[in-house]
């Protein structure tokens, strides 16, 4: 049986919340990064406390929030911004910062 309501919603500095389903989580974990699994709260902080966030150069509705896990290692949350409301279209963890306009500095 599906969970009902997302799984996750959280605020973001740049005034927008972010929603993450059940299922999407589940996507993420077991067939995009499997790394990622179990690891709920790195991505939550990354949302809600992240080292910076960057306007992706391809798309402007898209945001990469990075917060520092261990050395030299980011989480990378990638954010689809709609309506004033955001999706989280994926996350994993990154040696680099991918380049784009700098939106937010900690």
């Amino acid at each position: 049986m599906a969970e009902r309501g997302p799984l996750l919603e959280i605020a973001t500095p740049l005034g927008f919340i972010v929603s993450l389903s059940h299922e999407h989580w589940a996507v993420i974990q077991r067939f995009k990064h499997r790394d990622m699994s179990g690891r709920l709260a790195e991505v939550q902080l990354a949302l809600a406390e992240p080292d910076e966030v960057r306007l992706s150069r391809r798309d402007p509705n898209t945001y990469l929030f990075y917060r520092v896990v261990g050395t030299r290692r980011f989480i990378c949350a990638v954010t689809r911004v709609a309506s004033g409301s955001g999706t989280l279209a994926t996350v994993y963890e990154t040696a680099r910062v991918k380049q784009g306009v700098l939106v937010w500095p900690r």
